[in-house]
């Protein structure tokens, strides 16, 4: 297994805690009331957690984009974070 691998696992793996549970939710709150309000014709998320686009899914904008490391599920855009 990769380095990126590896992060990317203990990453998805701690998302899934309680303190990581806790945290999507309040993120996912700030931007569910936020995201509305916020004009453009690009919507571009840095790094993938939770199911993909949960984040931004409230945004009135249509055009998004998910930029993270290689293999991470829903990202439009991938690439080596070690490299």
């Amino acid at each position: 297994m990769s380095d990126a691998s590896a992060a990317q696992q203990d990453r998805a793996t701690w998302w899934q805690t309680k303190t990581g549970t806790y945290l999507f939710k309040q993120e996912r709150a700030v931007l569910k009331e936020t995201l509305p309000t916020v004009f453009g014709y690009y919507l571009v998320q840095s790094g993938c957690w939770g199911p993909p686009g949960a984040l931004m899914e409230s945004s009135p904008i249509r055009t998004r984009l998910i930029v993270a490391d290689g293999g991470a599920e829903g990202a439009g855009i991938t690439g080596d974070p070690c490299y």
